[in-house]
């Protein structure tokens, strides 16, 4: 099994989401989830945005992949850019709530190991237009 993970920014914030479940001590996490059959993990990474958040987004880039520390799944992370859209939850089911955050905000919320590719990508300025 492989997971998509999106770390979409807006300005200086970047989007998470609450858990209904807190599995494998992951509450508050980035946007993500499994691949389906006959797609790319880019499509996956959009999908579970869009999906999760209602929010539609640009990937940028591949931030890395490892297996995570706390499921042993193959877990890829993926850089992006919100294009458009309010947050609006229609898996009520797996999603509490979701939001912008800075790093500082997401550091208090995120309980577990963040790969470090992603906490400095979520460390750099964001850059001036």
């Amino acid at each position: 099994m492989k997971i998509a993970i999106s770390i979409i920014r807006k300005g200086d914030r970047f989007l998470l989401v609450k858990r209904v479940k807190n599995e494998e001590n992951l509450n508050w996490v980035f946007p993500g989830g499994k691949q389906e059959f006959r797609e790319t993990l880019e499509e996956t990474a959009l999908r579970e945005v869009r999906e999760e958040t209602g929010i539609e987004c640009e990937i940028t880039g591949k931030l890395g992949y490892r297996i995570h520390p706390d499921t042993g799944t193959e877990t890829y992370y993926f850089s992006g850019i919100y294009i458009s859209g309010n947050i609006n939850i229609s898996r009520e089911d797996e999603i509490l709530e979701a939001g912008w955050y800075t790093k500082d905000e997401i550091l208090k919320r995120i309980t577990t190991d963040i790969y470090p590719r992603v906490e400095k990508y979520i460390s750099q300025p964001f850059p001036a237009a």
